[in-house]
């Protein structure tokens, strides 16, 4: 059986994410692009292509890019990487993210494509990134955070029912409510089923009353679905 753990299933200290490693502030240091930001500058980091490490002050993160619509749903500090679970997981997708200073802000900002090679070039520091990953996006703050759990319970059940992404499009073998995902995402079941409705609306999912067909893995469970 594989050793991979899963961080908590909720960050120690939410809004706050962890620290990331000695030799990920010596890569940045020595290869990136130093950066400034002053408080309440904001950077559409989901768009940008480039991983930033916060060397001193304070980042907010939130999952938009609309400035009348803001909630802040992560904190970086000092010594985190802002972008780095989209490098690892999407690539150079572009992602609604957007990143406020909170306070003036420096740090050093490194492409994308030379973050993704330094981190695939050794396994074990690819795993350990991994790891960090997952634990920077447990730690993000929680209903607004709601499709993306419910994208990874829906994909949790289906690898429960023994389902690979080379059988999907596929059936989920068992009646599931709404109110089942609810549970398991610990969120209303109106907010649930609003989150499943627009897996339906971005064609991830096809939905008869309780049964469920998966048409494609959810882009939230992209990161451990191949672990």
């Amino acid at each position: 059986m594989s050793d991979f753990r899963y961080a908590p299933i909720y960050g120690r200290n939410p809004w706050l994410m962890v620290e990331d490693a000695d030799e990920v502030a010596d890569f940045f240091r020595n290869s990136g692009t130093p950066f400034v930001s002053h408080r309440r500058d904001i950077v559409h980091f989901g768009s940008q292509p480039h991983v930033y490490w916060i060397e001193s002050g304070l980042v907010a993160s939130s999952a938009t890019t609309d400035v009348d619509k803001v909630r802040w749903i992560g904190l970086f500090s000092r010594r985190t990487l802002l972008g780095s679970v989209r490098a690892i997981g999407h690539g150079k997708a572009a992602m609604t993210l957007m990143a406020t200073a909170v306070t003036d802000v420096s740090g050093f900002a490194v492409p994308l494509e030379l973050y993704a090679r330094w981190v695939s070039e050794n396994p074990e520091r690819e795993r350990a990134m991994l790891l960090n990953c997952i634990a920077k996006s447990e730690c993000q703050v929680e209903g607004v955070l709601v499709d993306d759990r419910v994208e990874i319970a829906v994909a949790v059940l289906f690898r429960a029912a023994g389902i690979t992404e080379a059988q999907l499009p596929a059936a989920l073998p068992w009646d599931i409510p709404v109110s089942d995902i609810a549970s398991l995402v610990h969120a209303e079941r109106a907010m649930t089923s609003r989150a499943v409705g627009r897996m339906v609306s971005s064609g991830l999912l096809e939905r008869s009353g309780r049964t469920f067909v998966l048409k494609a893995v959810p882009p939230a469970a992209r990161l451990w679905w191949d672990a």
